[in-house]
């Protein structure tokens, strides 16, 4: 990595950019040996550590190029790694950096999105997955539907009956 100037050195040591984290980074791959200094600098002040950047690029293609940006977004927000797997094996693709973003913002899980493909609900996208976080739609209140026979619904009618306080466990 070659310094263009002495503030940045001065950047680096301040917020501990050290060559172990630059060699780190390097040796995942090209495309993260590119990173401008402030880049490293806040990749580093907001915790996202090469074995992340490793994690994430070993997803797919479209997560092998990730942004210095991309990558502090999700540190920030708690996108782990596991639930973008998740994604991989049973949502709608493409899923870019934004979804991601916004799945960990809403609290969506690996656990959320594999407990519900385990009940047939796959190939979901990002904004149906927040959809269903932020109306309270879980894979209990999924599963005690189809329990009283409401099978495939979409996205939107699992919103639609949650929020029109509809309880599948009536008597």
């Amino acid at each position: 990595y070659k310094l263009k100037s002495g503030d940045e050195l001065v950047n680096f040591k301040i917020h501990g950019v050290d060559i172990e984290y630059i060699r780190g980074l390097a040796a995942i791959g090209p495309q993260f040996d590119r990173f401008a200094a402030d880049d490293l600098v806040s990749m580093k002040i907001h915790g996202v550590k090469p074995d992340y950047v490793r994690a994430m690029a070993a997803i797919g293609p479209a997560f092998a190029t990730l942004t210095a940006d991309d990558l502090v977004s999700f540190a920030i927000h708690g996108a782990k790694p596991e639930m973008v797997q998740a994604f991989a094996r049973h949502g709608r693709s493409p899923l870019r950096a934004e979804g991601v973003t916004a799945m960990a913002v809403h609290g969506v899980s690996a656990s959320f999105i594999d407990e519900m493909a385990a009940l047939g609900y796959k190939g979901f996208t990002a904004d149906e997955l927040v959809k269903l976080k932020i109306h309270g739609v879980t894979s209990g209140y999924a599963r005690s539907l189809q329990v009283h026979g409401m099978k495939n619904l979409d996205a939107d009618q699992l919103v639609r009956l949650k929020i029109s306080g509809f309880e599948p466990n009536f008597r």
